[in-house]
């Protein structure tokens, strides 16, 4: 377990760095100088923080609704590798469709070897009809198959405190091997993200 956490938390940290160094590179037009885009500096730094954070605690194993049944769901019944995306209504939609996407196509591929969730979190809640309604809008949006749940358990809230949604942990055994928070311009570091994913998830 502790080998897996260090294998694919240096492989995020690495391509985390790498995608920085590249974008300085590239908008500078090839001059070697400093000349990134704030936002996506930022958000890169942001990751690599995100990441050392969270790396290894344990995902919040608390009770959720499943938003097609309405039936109570607990991620941590399965036991071995997961890829859990957090949505919520305050995140970037566009951000959260294209990540959901990216999640069910990797699903579709990996589905006999990872579970896969979504779990949609509203920090301004108002009732749980609305929730129920906004996480089936965004499964529908996002061509979602896996299942797609809803809390405002405040342990989970309080565990989200230092990220934005939408938000991509890896975990094994309801530990986090790695996490991911996607930037809202590109999904060029999601599709190297992704990559990685595939060939370790594939090996277990």
């Amino acid at each position: 377990m502790k080998r897996d956490v260090v294998v694919i938390s240096i492989l995020t940290i690495g391509l985390m760095s790498s995608f920085l160094l590249y974008r300085n590179y590239h908008d500078s037009g090839g001059s070697g100088q400093a000349n990134l885009n704030n936002n996506q500096a930022n958000l890169c730094v942001q990751n690599i923080k995100l990441n050392w954070l969270y790396n290894g605690s344990e995902f919040p194993d608390v009770e959720m609704i499943n938003a097609i049944d309405s039936d109570n769901f607990r991620i941590g019944i399965k036991g071995g590798y997961s890829i859990v995306i957090v949505i919520g209504k305050s995140g970037c939609q566009s951000c959260q469709i294209r990540e959901l996407r990216n999640l069910a196509s990797l699903y579709d591929e990996m589905k006999r070897e990872v579970s896969f969730y979504a779990v949609y979190y509203n920090d301004k809640h108002v009732d749980d009809k609305a929730d129920r309604l906004e996480a089936l809008q965004l499964r529908k949006l996002g061509y979602v198959k896996f299942p797609v749940l809803y809390t405002n358990d405040y342990t989970f809230g309080n565990y989200m405190a230092n990220s934005h949604v939408p938000m991509i942990f890896i975990l094994k055994d309801m530990l986090v091997v790695s996490s991911y928070m996607p930037t809202p311009e590109s999904d060029a570091l999601s599709r190297v993200f992704m990559k990685i994913l595939r060939r370790k998830l594939g090996q277990s």
